[in-house]
């Protein structure tokens, strides 16, 4: 018999006696598990005993699971057919490492499933997208103006973060500012110098003179409180004016985008490019940094299980250039106490660990605000150590190849050297015969 059991942290939660099976065969087993009662990150522990069985090391393994996710960590509504939503929601995936989900508005209460992978049903009724946007994290609204459904105003005016694209003056009163009715269009270059606002350090290597000029722009009126961290010129000559503004009151914070065409930026690619993710990096970190999130993912490791000699990958969205400070300790004993630059791609890698069970704590040495904090572990176990059963029509297939391959019948003929031996052989034997024969 083969004694299974499943331990959530340091509980026996299942227990199940599986029949062996014949050497090189393989098996699969399900085996249901209890509800988790606890609301956090839980770790789940396989262990594996057979009888007679003297290699220890491959009889554990463990995971991680997330009890308090629910949903989709994004929910992207578009509600204006153009050329950003392509690019900004793979962009935004990648920079925030959170889980994404994309709508573009049809009619009749329908929407167009956008996400990356195609499914059977892109077609999706309203109904189910308010549902996604209930269960949503963060929310991001491309194309807001007085015609949107009544329910997306009503959620963009909690306190739920947003990235809200706005598409004429009609609305921006909603969130404090007052700007012209409706935009206008030209050629918007991006000034070089970035005011003061909290995007500054990720995004202050940026050439922003070389970049794509934005389409349009919807001016402010007035002055406002509210930070605006670029500014732009119409056609580099005329009125400045911000094509973005965070709003920030108290817990609620928004990021108001006024101008159209940053789309152009990610399909040049090379440095544009770039500069088209750390912009939305930025933001992003921004908005998750709010107390409406937590604050508590902005430093995560990219996995929760790594081996003994990995070195550890740490995500760091949105705050490239920052300096954070890394706790990491196991059993209340400090392990390792150091402070980080943030790369360009934001990541940061620690050095590799030996097996046991991580917490760890991650704050902004300029403010001490926390910046994440959890678990991981380090483990020895290596799947290497499976014995794989091989396919018979692979290794047939594999000895063909290694016997078709031995006699070079692909090789050139040019690049043997017996057909000029035989050549050379063949001329002398013509020359000799001619020489008997009394030809000169």
């Amino acid at each position: 018999q083969i004694e299974v059991q499943i331990f959530e942290e340091e509980n026996l939660v299942a227990e199940e006696a599986i029949s062996p099976i014949s050497e090189g065969n393989t098996s699969s087993v399900e085996i249901s598990l209890p509800a988790s009662k606890n609301t956090d990150l839980v770790m789940y522990k396989l262990v594996v005993r057979i009888a007679g069985d003297e290699f220890q090391l491959d009889d554990q393994k463990r995971t991680y699971f997330d009890s308090t996710h629910s949903g989709n960590d994004i929910v992207f509504l578009s509600f204006q057919p153009d050329w950003e939503p392509r690019f900004l929601l793979p962009a935004l995936k990648d920079v925030s490492g959170l889980s994404i989900e994309g709508f573009l508005k049809l009619s009749n209460e329908q929407f167009l499933n956008i996400n990356d992978v195609e499914t059977d049903d892109m077609i999706t009724t309203e109904n189910d997208v308010r549902e996604a946007v209930a269960n949503s994290g963060i929310l991001v609204v491309h194309g807001l103006s007085e015609n949107v459904p009544g329910w997306v105003m009503d959620t963009l005016v909690t306190e739920r973060p947003s990235l809200i694209f706005v598409e004429n003056g009609t609305v921006g009163n909603m969130f404090g500012i007052s700007t012209q009715e409706n935009v206008v269009e030209g050629e918007w270059y991006l000034e070089e110098n970035l005011k003061p606002s909290p995007l500054a350090a990720t995004l202050s290597d940026i050439d922003f003179g070389s970049l794509s000029p934005l389409s349009t722009v919807l001016p402010l009126t007035g002055s406002s409180n509210h930070v605006a961290p670029l500014e732009s010129r119409q056609n580099g000559l005329g009125q400045v004016q911000p094509p973005l503004v965070l709003v920030n009151n108290g817990e609620e914070r928004k990021v108001l985008v006024l101008a159209a065409g940053f789309w152009r930026w990610a399909s040049r690619g090379g440095s544009s490019g770039i500069a088209y993710r750390r912009l939305w990096s930025a933001v992003f970190g921004w908005l998750m940094a709010s107390d409406a999130m937590g604050n508590t993912g902005l430093v995560e490791p990219e996995f929760r299980i790594w081996g003994e000699d990995d070195l550890v990958l740490w995500e760091t969205p949105g705050l490239v250039g920052s300096n954070v400070n890394l706790v990491i300790s196991e059993n209340d004993s400090v392990i390792s106490d150091t402070t980080i630059v943030i790369n360009g791609e934001g990541q940061f890698v620690t050095q590799e660990l030996t097996p046991g069970n991580y917490n760890y704590r991650a704050v902004a040495v300029e403010n001490g605000d926390l910046l994440g904090d959890g678990r991981f572990s380090v483990e020895n176990h290596s799947l290497e150590w499976l014995t794989r059963p091989g396919d018979l029509r692979s290794i047939k297939n594999d000895q063909g190849i290694a016997i078709s391959g031995s006699g070079d019948f692909n090789r050139p003929l040019h690049t043997f050297v017996s057909p000029y031996l035989i050549l050379i052989l063949l001329l002398g034997m013509e020359w000799i015969g001619r020489r008997q024969g009394g030809l000169r």
